[in-house]
Formats: structure tokens, sequence, C-alpha cells
């Protein structure tokens, strides 16, 4: 095998013979990489082109990964996200879907307002992908951003650099992060319980954990947020995990007082809630 045609076609039938999920953007995907053509598809425009030896060691090697199951995007170091590209480490978690969803619910929720010295905190931001995607789409808005983590915000950080953005990053747990004032809260927090983890897809396991579990059946951080007087702002959006919707909704009932939205996302699932101080 020497051109790109042979071995997307060889990639391809290993991946699928596997079993792994969407062999054929994989193969795509890991032989753009290797070969350093930035969209994925434009491989098909070098179909006769020879790969170099070194090349070809590569994309052996994570192609070897890729059969372990490692997530496609920690092997070729980023993901697209929302009109932005954020860089990579199993440090952070990989930005899916329904996070994109949450963001441009936020961005509309805010378009078209007067965002001077209006202020954004993005809680446990990890790749920072929601900040710098807000912070791209309204620029006038001011940007927070936090996260426990010190090597999660090192990787946001370069992210935010390398997408034009200024964003002002802390260091701490949970709302400790930051004492000053903030009109809008947005997160993406741990929400998945300790049960639940033990079904999930082995490529989760690449991930870092801390992001993904929570105590309290998966409804730790909801709570502690709904305790320590979250209404300091104007509003707050969260994305939910599948089946906790109305368990948070319950929270903020309880502990604040306050009826909040539950909002779908594009498959019909309760993934969101907004809930307004003012």
């Amino acid at each position: 095998m020497d051109t790109v045609n042979e071995w997307v076609r060889h990639c391809y039938g290993t991946l699928k013979v596997n079993h792994i999920a969407l062999p054929k953007y994989s193969a795509e995907v890991l032989l753009a990489h290797v070969i350093g053509i930035p969209k994925h598809l434009d491989i098909y425009l070098y179909p006769e082109r020879i790969l170099t030896n070194d090349q070809k060691l590569s994309l052996h090697a994570l192609l070897k990964r890729r059969l372990m199951h490692e997530p496609l995007e920690y092997l070729v170091g980023y993901a697209d996200f929302h009109q932005i590209r954020v860089q990579l480490s199993q440090d952070v978690l990989i930005p899916r879907p329904e996070t994109e969803e949450l963001v441009e619910k936020v961005i509309r929720q805010l378009k078209g307002k007067d965002l001077k010295n209006k202020t954004l905190w993005d809680l446990c931001t990890g790749s920072g992908c929601i900040a710098i995607a807000i912070k791209k789409a309204l620029p006038d808005l001011q940007v927070i951003a936090s996260d426990i983590c010190p090597k999660a915000l090192e990787v946001a950080k370069k992210n935010a650099e390398m997408n034009g953005v200024e964003i002002t990053f802390y260091q701490a747990d949970f709302l400790n992060a930051y004492q000053g004032t903030w009109d809008y809260l947005v997160c993406n927090p741990p929400y998945i319980s300790k049960n639940e983890y033990e079904t999930l897809d082995a490529s989760l396991s690449y991930e870092p954990k801390q992001a993904l579990l929570a105590e309290r059946n998966g409804l730790a951080f909801y709570e502690n947020l709904a305790v320590k007087e979250a209404k300091r702002g104007k509003w707050l959006f969260l994305e939910l995990g599948q089946t906790q919707a109305e368990a948070v909704k319950n929270l903020f009932i309880e502990k604040l007082k306050l009826t909040g939205q539950i909002l779908l996302d594009l498959s019909g699932k309760k993934r969101f809630f907004f809930l307004e101080f003012e």
C-alpha cells in the first residue's frame, strides 16, 4: 500500500471489521491528519499521492490506538466545535453535539442585547470550548472561565489564544473560583453517576473521570449550585444528563423557590435547564 486511496480503503476495512464507530470518517480523519490536510474530505483530491515511510508508521500507530477505542479527537489532538477548533488532551473532555446546542441556546438568549459591561461565567470550562465559542459570537460580552484542574486550564488558555479571544481564567473549585459580580452562568458539569459510568462505552475511559462523575446519583453539582446561592447573577443555563431534568428542576424549586425551564435537544431529549433570577 502506497497511495491515499489504498490507505483509506485499508483503514476503513480494518476499523469496520473490528466494529469501530464511524469507520469511514475515522479513516479519512486519521489519514488527513497524518499527511497534513486540514479538511478530511480533501484527501480525495489527492488519490494517488504517495505516503512517506514516516507517514505510514504514524498511521499504523494511530490505527492501532483507534482499535483500542481511543477517541478519534485525542488521536488527532483537536475537535471542531461551533465554528471554532479547540486543541485537546486527555485532561479535558471531548466536546459533544449537546454542548454545541447549549452554546447555540445561550447565544440566542443574548443576541441583540446590550452586552457591554455584562459578564458571562463558564463554570467547569475544560477545554474552554463553551467560553470561546460564546465570546467569538458575542465579542462585547466579558467572559470568565474556571476549572478545578490546572492542566485543563492550560489547554483552555491555549485554545483562547489560538482562537484570538480574550477570556479571564481562574483555577478553583466550584463557585469559589470567582468572587466578583457576574450576569450569566453557563455550565456543562459532571453529571454521570457511578452506576451509569460503568455501563458506558469503553472510549469514555480515556476521558478525565473527574469531569464526568458526580456523587449523589449524578446530581451533586446541581445541588451544590442551588445551595451556594447561584442567584448572584441574572440567569443560569445548564447541560443535563438524559434522565435528570425533573430532579434538577425540583432541586432549584426546593433550594431557591424558583421554577426553571427544561429545554429539549434536537432529538427531543430533556438536556438543558434555564433559570432566571430576575
